[in-house]
């Protein structure tokens, strides 16, 4: 994994971290079983209080038997749900096959729990799609320029943030191109807004039950606030459909 595929703006990385946020961003690690901090946890590293307070109150969520079970149905629902996407021609991995089926592993371990992280602490938020994977407007995309691919991903997904897995894709940029050339029609794919419905719709069950820490109570102030509330919704929105994705692309390369 590229070091420099895990960092962006508004967030802090794992190696900028001080003592404090070091041992939350471990303690995700372990909770999550991934050797990564996904990129929100790492957005939300930015208001350190509220991400130290947030991982107390629903970190039970993210691991052991009931991150599983949540992770394993909803790669389930996902995978269900692909195999009624429009077809795509098969994408060759090549010599790399192995290297990003554990990407693909990689991420899907963590997303489903980071969905359920997210939706706990934005229980009266957005759990609509809107911004996020949405029909497309008229325009083409240059699917044989890594950067305009690129561009075109973090537009899709609501200009928040390039989703990590485009992000590491780019060290494979004909995997990228023919991945992205293959997952951005799933926009106008009703099939895909109803899956992404059915994982919210179970995230929120799962997470009903999370008090979330209140940032102005923290001392956040109303920026801090507004900012993290900024962060769950993308990210509540755009974990769901990161799922998908991935679920898809398992069943479209070899």
């Amino acid at each position: 994994m590229s070091p420099s595929r895990l960092r962006g703006p508004g967030e802090v990385a794992e190696d900028e971290a001080g003592p404090a946020l070091a041992r939350t961003y471990s303690r995700l690690r372990e909770m999550l079983g991934v050797e990564f901090v996904p990129t929100v946890y790492r957005m939300l590293g930015v208001h350190e209080s509220y991400l130290t307070a947030a991982t107390e109150s629903a970190g039970g969520l993210i691991q052991g038997d009931a991150g599983d079970a949540f992770a394993a149905r909803a790669r389930e629902l996902a995978g269900q749900a692909a195999l009624s996407f429009p077809a795509a021609a098969p994408i060759s991995l090549g010599a790399d096959a192995e290297k990003i089926n554990a990407m693909f592993d990689r991420y899907n371990r963590a997303n489903p729990r980071n969905l359920l992280f997210a939706r706990a602490l934005l229980p009266d938020g957005p759990v609509d799609a809107g911004g996020v994977m949405g029909p497309r407007e008229a325009g083409a995309t240059n699917f044989a320029d890594p950067e305009a691919v690129l561009a075109d991903v973090e537009a899709a997904h609501g200009g928040f943030v390039k989703p990590g897995l485009w992000r590491e894709l780019a060290d494979f940029p004909v995997v990228l191109l023919e991945a992205w050339s293959a997952v951005r029609p799933l926009a106008d794919a009703p099939a895909f807004q109803d899956a992404r419905s059915s994982l919210l719709a179970a995230a929120s069950s799962v997470a009903a039950d999370v008090e979330p820490p209140d940032p102005l109570a923290l001392g956040l102030g109303a920026e801090a606030a507004s900012s993290i509330g900024a962060i769950l919704s993308w990210f509540t929105r755009g974990i769901a459909a990161m799922i998908i994705e991935i679920e898809y692309l398992r069943q479209i390369t070899n």
